[in-house]
This record gives C-alpha cells, sequence and structure tokens, in this order.
C-alpha cells in the first residue's frame, strides 16, 4: 500500500513540473531617421527562455491577435534553454503585443512580450493642399499606425473640432468636411498621440499632418471666360482699327498718285 501512494505521488510530481518562461524587456522600434526610407527601423531581437530543467524543443513567435497565424515566425535556438528572433528591418507592422510559445521537454510554455512604435502616418503622399468646390463634402484621411494604438485629434485655428455636428464628421482617423463654404478653408491639423514605457521610463509620441483647404466656388469658371471674352474682343477691335488704318493709308497715297 505504502508502494503504491509513493508512486502516485511521484508521478504526480514529475507531471506538475513548470518551468519559469522569462522573456525580453518591452522594446521599442528605433527609425532610421537618415535613412531613405525613413518607415524602416533598426534590427530588433525578441527572445524568451525556460529554467531548469525544462529544454526547449522548439519555439515560435507570433502576434498575440493574431488567430490565423499568419504572423507566426520560427524561433532560433541560442541554446537549449533560450530562444530569439530578429527583425532586421522591422516596420509599424511589427509593432504589436507578441506571444512567445514553447515546446519544451516538461510541456508547452507560453508568455507574453511587447513591441512599441510611436504614431506612424502611412498617408504621407497624400496632397497637402486640397481643392473643394463651394457646397460639397471634402474628406480629410489621417491614416496611422502605432502600438499602442494611437489617439487622433483634430483641430483648426487650435480650437478641436467636435466628432460630429452639422459641418463636420468624424469617423476613426478621418474627418469629413460637410457642405464646405468658403469660411472653412484654412489649416487643419490631425494629431495623433501614443505612450508606453520602455526601460522604465514612459515615453509620450506625436505625429502631426497638415491638410490645407482652398474653397472654389462652382461659378469660378465664369470669371476666367469673361477675361477671355474680353480679351478677344480687345484684340479684334484692335485688328480691325490697325486694318482700317492701313487702308485709309492707302487710299491716301493713291489719291495723291
Amino acid at each position: 500500500m505504502l508502494a503504491v501512494i509513493f508512486f502516485v505521488l511521484i508521478t504526480y510530481s514529475t507531471t506538475n513540473i513548470h518551468s519559469i518562461i522569462t522573456t525580453s524587456k518591452p522594446q521599442e522600434i528605433k527609425y532610421r531617421k537618415k535613412a531613405i526610407d525613413n518607415s524602416l527601423g533598426e534590427p530588433l531581437t525578441i527572445w524568451c527562455s525556460v529554467s531548469h530543467p525544462s529544454t526547449i524543443i522548439s519555439a515560435y513567435f507570433v502576434k498575440a491577435n493574431d488567430k490565423k497565424g499568419i504572423s507566426k515566425v520560427d524561433g532560433r535556438l541560442i541554446s537549449s534553454q533560450n530562444t530569439s528572433y530578429t527583425f532586421h528591418k522591422p516596420t509599424v507592422n511589427d509593432a504589436a503585443q507578441w506571444k512567445c510559445l514553447l515546446k519544451t521537454s516538461t510541456g508547452e510554455e507560453g508568455a507574453y512580450l511587447e513591441i512599441y512604435s510611436r504614431p506612424v502616418l502611412l498617408n504621407t503622399n497624400d496632397s497637402k493642399v486640397q481643392y473643394v468646390y463651394e457646397g460639397k463634402d471634402l474628406p480629410l484621411n489621417c491614416i496611422v499606425k502605432g502600438h499602442p494604438k494611437p489617439v487622433t485629434k483634430w483641430t483648426r485655428k487650435e480650437i478641436p473640432i467636435p466628432y460630429r455636428n452639422k459641418e463636420y464628421n468624424i469617423t476613426g482617423s478621418s474627418l469629413t468636411l460637410k457642405n464646405v463654404h468658403q469660411d472653412k478653408g484654412g489649416i487643419y491639423i490631425c494629431t495623433a498621440i501614443n505612450k508606453f514605457r520602455v526601460n522604465g521610463s514612459e515615453h509620450v509620441y506625436k505625429t502631426i499632418m497638415e491638410h490645407e483647404i482652398k474653397v472654389k466656388s462652382e461659378l469660378g469658371w465664369i470669371l476666367p471666360l469673361i477675361i477671355i471674352i474680353v480679351t478677344l474682343i480687345v484684340l479684334v477691335t484692335v485688328i480691325g482699327v490697325c486694318e482700317w488704318r492701313k487702308r485709309n493709308i492707302q487710299l491716301n497715297s493713291q489719291e495723291y498718285e
């Protein structure tokens, strides 16, 4: 009987061994300011390790919210208890909460780690000056990404724009000017902010995008047309007067002959 109890205790203790998982500390993507493509960051390595007596058989990293496993990358075994993955050219798309999943000699283990990024504008190629006819609506985009997710706000003349009223409508980070008139021209500013803690210090980042709006009148084409017509009339008149004078000179010269 004692032998059976001893065997059960040994079996229970061996099947409930859990190693401690250690992960890399939260990291921030450092973007290359002087590079041609400044949306690329400097190389960044994430890692996780297990404590004795566990050893790693296989490992991979995947974004925590990625249910389909599209972001899955295999970890490189540095030692029997340590695995890592290096992003050689990280972008804002790599900024997220990641999960390290390990298959070890004592079972399967998992732990979370963070890669942070300041707000990055994704529509920087959009024209900074936009034209709209009076009475029309105009959407303004401020497509921004980061981790944690940036908070965006719109301002005009340093006054915050309300999320929804008769003149404006804000959906996500996009602003729509409704029924635009001349007094709504000018500079509109989108500000994206996020903050996170790295190496014990809190970092707050702000990214700004400006849109200059110029309002055109629906009847704006009339003035150029009038100018063209007047120019043609003046030109025809001048040519006619010149021809008339030329003929008079010719007639006068014939009379003298």
